[in-house]
């Protein structure tokens, strides 16, 4: 985000038209898509051969940081099917975009949805 700005912050000082566009960060469950890029961070920050594709198969335990398409930050829990509980599984976020809540937000939305499972109990 902050390379956002100092480029941003460079051109308007030189005067140029072409500013570079701020977009809004979103937040979404995991979609198939995602799936090679989290794979591929998993690889560079954690450790060889991760392949989250399974987590598809319960997309509300899940949850994906997107700026304009670039994956910046996931979190995804782990439900057991026998019991009201899920486990952290991945909590992350790039380097450059850390410090911006961004995984606490995650955070938030994956305790909120283990309590949910608490509750309702979950059939996977």
């Amino acid at each position: 985000m902050k390379l956002i700005r100092d480029l941003s912050d460079y051109f308007r000082r030189k005067g140029s038209d072409n500013l570079i566009p701020i977009h809004p960060i979103d937040y979404c469950f995991l979609r198939p898509e995602h799936v090679p890029y989290i794979n591929r961070l998993c690889e560079e920050y954690f450790w060889p051969d991760i392949d989250v594709s399974e987590c598809l198969q319960y997309p509300d335990f899940t949850c994906v940081c997107l700026y304009n398409k670039l994956v910046i930050g996931f979190g995804l829990l782990y439900p057991e099917a026998s019991v009201t509980e899920a486990y952290l599984s991945f909590v992350f976020v790039r380097p450059d975009w850390r410090n911006l809540g961004i995984a606490s937000f995650i955070l938030y939305h994956l305790i909120q949805v283990s309590l949910m499972v608490e509750f309702n109990g979950y059939d996977g």
